[in-house]
C-alpha cells in the first residue's frame, strides 16, 4: 500500500516537472520576451500640508438638562452663553417681574396690617383685664367696707 502511494506521488511530481519544462520551451520559442508592463505616472508638485479634515455629521451631548421656570413670564436678560458651563445656584435668566413685585408689595402691606391688628388686640386685651381687675377690686373693697363697723 505504501508502495502504491509512493509510486503515485512520484508520478505526480514527474508530470509537473515535465509540464514546466514544456512551458519554458514554448516561452523560448517566442523569444522569451514578456509583454511591456503598463505604468501610470504623475508629476509631483510641492504643496502646503494642512492637517485638517472636513466632515459632515451631527453631535450629541453627553448630558442634557431640561430647564423650567418656576414662574411664567417674558425673559428680560440671559446671563449665560449657549454651550458654556454653568454652576449650581447660578442665575441664568431674569424674567420681567413687575407683577411679582406688585404681589410682594401687597403681601408686605397685608403683613404690616396683620401685625398692627395683633398689637391693637393685645392692648385691648390688657385694657379688658385691667378693667375687670379694677371691677373685682372695687367689689372687694365695697364688701370690706360693709363688713367694717362704723
Amino acid at each position: 500500500m505504501i508502495i502504491i502511494i509512493l509510486v503515485s506521488l512520484g508520478g505526480i511530481i514527474a508530470y509537473r516537472i515535465k509540464s514546466n519544462q514544456s512551458q519554458e520551451a514554448k516561452g523560448k520559442d517566442k523569444g522569451g520576451a514578456r509583454p511591456p508592463a503598463q505604468v501610470e505616472a504623475m508629476i509631483i508638485q510641492p504643496e502646503i500640508y494642512r492637517d485638517q479634515l472636513s466632515l459632515t455629521g451631527s453631535i450629541t451631548a453627553n448630558e442634557q438638562a431640561e430647564i423650567r421656570s418656576e414662574v411664567s413670564g417674558i425673559v428680560q436678560n440671559i446671563y449665560f452663553q449657549e454651550g458654556s458651563f454653568v454652576s449650581k445656584d447660578q442665575i441664568l435668566l431674569k424674567v420681567v417681574d413687575a407683577e411679582l413685585q406688585a404681589q410682594l408689595g401687597q403681601s408686605k402691606t397685608k403683613e404690616s396690617l396683620a401685625l398692627e391688628n395683633e398689637r391693637r388686640a393685645k392692648l385691648l386685651l390688657q385694657k379688658r383685664v385691667s378693667a375687670k381687675r379694677n371691677t373685682i377690686l372695687h367689689e372687694r373693697n365695697s364688701s370690706l367696707r360693709k363688713l367694717k363697723p362704723k
